[in-house]
């Protein structure tokens, strides 16, 4: 029996080995498949504690974004896709994403763009939205600021320091603010307002009033000779107030060909002078010029036009 079975395994091993066939080389390729998509988002936009942050990751990049009401939506735009986990809002990872103005408790808006030339525009053609805007630029330089849309009765623009300020925007009893740091210019030309009102830091600003460098465009600009505030453009307001500050610095009033309305400057605590050069044509119906406590002086170059249809006070 044992030696049968011996006799059966050998051949049946035999057999195999007989019966065995080479295999064929097995190749291996690697395949790529499409994953999802792993791009960090430049522009982020969380809700904490009632309060709406938009922030750019890393700073790498300059964005351009902006900010508007749509019915009961605040809209946010950006050149990229926005990446958002706010419940109730919608557009994630699109660029744009509406954010229900009802989950923002807090009225308030912080947006930190990072390092890079980066611009916001705050439009209020759909809408005055009643939000406390907090903007920082960051360290990049060209960082803008631009408001539009909207009928206001008073703007109020404080000009703390170099690159740092406050604007206050009134329409009847509502308010709302714009805070800023770490910018170049403000644009506010695109908004129709009644009564502009600058309040300068007085730090020896050394400030001019002039056209913004294109005639006929209904827009006009503030500046520091020194650099102490932000550049501001602005439109045909139908009265602009110039309150400079407690230092002792002069004030230029430039040509200014597209603004024709009434006109106040008041030199405050400091012994500031005023000086008008070029052509200043105020002639629109009523307007008027009044300067107050000019107590180092008002003078007027060489080949200065001072016109006023109304009043004229000094």
């Amino acid at each position: 029996m044992l030696r049968w079975k011996s006799l059966f395994m050998d051949r049946l091993k035999k057999g195999v080995r007989r019966n065995r066939r080479p295999q064929p080389a097995v190749t291996r390729r690697l395949a790529i498949e499409s994953l999802e998509d792993r791009r960090m988002l430049a522009v982020s936009a969380t809700l904490g504690f009632g309060v709406l942050a938009i922030t750019e990751a890393g700073g790498a990049a300059s964005d351009q974004l902006s900010l508007r009401q749509a019915g009961t939506d605040l809209v946010l735009t950006a050149p990229t896709a926005i990446a958002t986990n706010i419940v109730g809002a919608t557009g994630g990872g699109t660029t744009t994403v509406r954010i229900p103005l009802a989950l923002v408790t807090l009225g308030q808006v912080i947006v930190d763009l990072g390092e890079q030339s980066d611009s916001l525009t705050v439009d209020y053609a759909g809408g005055f939205f009643l939000f406390d805007v907090t903007y920082f630029g960051g360290n990049g330089t060209g960082d803008s600021l631009r408001i539009t849309g909207g009928l206001f009765d008073t703007v109020t623009h404080n000009l703390t320091t170099a690159s740092t300020g406050i604007l206050e925007y009134m329409q009847g009893a509502s308010s709302a603010t714009l805070s800023y740091s770490g910018l170049e210019p403000v644009d506010m030309s695109g908004s129709t307002i009644t009564d502009l009102v600058f309040n300068l830091p007085g730090l020896a600003d050394n400030p001019i009033l002039e056209d913004d460098g294109v005639v006929g465009n209904n827009v006009s600009r503030l500046r520091s000779r020194n650099g102490t505030f932000e550049t501001t453009t602005f439109g045909t307001p139908q009265s602009v107030t110039l309150n400079l500050g407690g230092d002792a610095a002069t004030l230029t009033v430039g040509s200014i060909p597209d603004f024709h309305n009434s006109l106040e400057i008041d030199g405050q605590a400091g012994a500031d002078s005023v000086q008008f050069q070029g052509t200043v044509s105020l002639s629109s119906a009523g307007a008027t010029l009044t300067v107050l406590s000019a107590q180092g002086g008002i003078s007027d170059l060489a080949g200065t036009t001072l016109l006023s249809n109304g009043a004229t006070k000094f």
